[in-house]
């Protein structure tokens, strides 16, 4: 009877062994499949659909990440990492836009005509240097536009040592930043190469001086400067709102349709990028230089996203990127020095949700047929020799399961 007995109770040990590891396994597998299944749901467990926001639909399932080049410090560097103030909150939705494969439409041809008589060369007379690609130049090529009708690319320069124009008078400049900020758009749309996303464009101004071999130069002052350096960003949608939404009658926080900056690999770079003289009206005379990649942009798929928070503690984690890391006496259009940062203060003011194009849409890079968002954190780093420098994080702004495993 006792042998029955402890046989009985050895099976009913075994049993519940056995089904405390079967839990554990499921529980295991569970948190498994989670880490791959793409987040519809944000951190906060606050359901999107009740905000005015589209809900995340993963339309593109899980995303590339896009290769970011981080701007090299001390490889021994240990700094600290502050905030001034509270960080600001962002919707926790996300678009995601496709970039479509460049290809010559009916209009490219046209269009580079018309923005070729519009910088002074006769728009008819280009010479194909290539099968995509068409070229102007002056006699002795002290101007050149080239232009690929399958890529988009745009470059134009004018040899200001050689050229007229170098020479013009009455070509002083504006001294405010901002006459030049509202001045960006409205260059692409006299160039007709203008669109939606130019419209609301923010744009980073320099006052700057260039030598005899095109290396620039930022001046202190102002009055200082031969040129003006625009580098133009894109606007897009980053958060956008349920169609017929309405905000509640007694809601003191709406939502509200984000826009949100295209950049460059470069933070010192913009999809449109301008050297100009006077006050840049006569495209002409003005323009000095000038290049430009268009991208075409599809269709939109939304994600959920990280918290602000949430991201600048993975950045305190090295899990971010170094975009921007520039000393106060260095030159911001020359290579980065490799220096020892001993404190990063964000500003949380300037915290923001971006999109970083690629340099290139390459067929069998994925990530290049992507805009993604990130967010930006921006501030003023202490460096071990005593100066200071403005620095820039960046790092993906959606929720980890949104992207494919490395």
């Amino acid at each position: 009877m006792a042998s029955s007995l402890s046989k009985s109770t050895d099976l009913a040990r075994k049993f519940i062994i056995f089904f405390i590891v079967f839990v554990i396994v499921v529980f295991v597998f569970d948190a498994f499949l989670q880490l791959l299944t793409p987040s519809t749901t944000p951190p906060s467990g606050i359901d999107v659909s009740s905000t005015g926001y589209l809900p995340a639909d993963n339309l593109f399932g899980q995303l590339p990440k896009q290769a970011i080049t981080a701007i090299p410090i001390s490889p021994d560097t240990r700094a600290e990492y502050a905030l001034t103030s509270i960080l600001p909150s962002f919707p926790q939705v996300a678009n995601v836009y496709k970039l479509l494969r460049p290809a010559e439409t009916f209009g490219s041809v046209p269009r580079a005509i018309n923005a070729a008589n519009r910088l002074g060369f006769e728009g008819e007379s280009f010479r194909n240097t290539s099968e995509n690609v068409l070229f102007w130049g002056t006699n002795n090529n002290t101007r050149t536009l080239t232009y690929n009708k399958v890529i988009e690319d745009w470059i134009y320069n004018v040899d200001t040592l050689k050229d007229p124009i170098g020479n013009l008078p009455n070509k002083n400049l504006e001294l405010d930043k901002n006459f030049y900020q509202l001045r960006a758009g409205s260059l692409m749309n006299q160039l007709g190469l203008g669109d939606n996303y130019f419209n609301q464009a923010n744009s980073r101004v320099d006052f700057v001086n260039r030598n005899v071999e095109g290396q620039l130069s930022p001046v202190l002052r102002a009055i200082d400067a031969r040129y003006v350096r625009i580098a133009l960003y894109k606007t897009i949608e980053s958060a956008s709102l349920r169609e017929n939404y309405k905000p509640e009658e007694n809601d003191d926080n709406p939502s509200q349709t984000i826009l949100s900056d295209i950049r460059k690999q470069s933070y010192i770079e913009a999809p449109a990028v301008f050297l100009i003289q006077g006050k840049g009206d006569k495209l002409n005379e003005d323009i000095i230089q000038f290049k430009h990649r268009q991208f075409d942009i599809g269709e939109r798929a939304v994600y959920v996203t990280i918290t602000a928070e949430q991201a600048w503690n993975r950045i305190q984690a090295n899990q971010g990127y170094l975009y921007w890391l520039r000393p106060q006496d260095k030159n911001p259009f020359t290579s980065s020095e490799s220096v020892r940062v001993t404190r990063f203060d964000a500003l949380p003011e300037k915290t923001k949700i971006i999109y970083i194009e690629p340099d290139s849409w390459e067929a069998n890079i994925p990530s290049t047929q992507f805009l993604q968002p990130y967010y930006m954190f921006e501030g003023i780093a202490k460096l071990e020799d005593g100066r200071e420098a403005e620095f820039a994080f960046v790092i993906e702004a959606l929720a980890a399961g949104n992207y494919l495993t490395e």
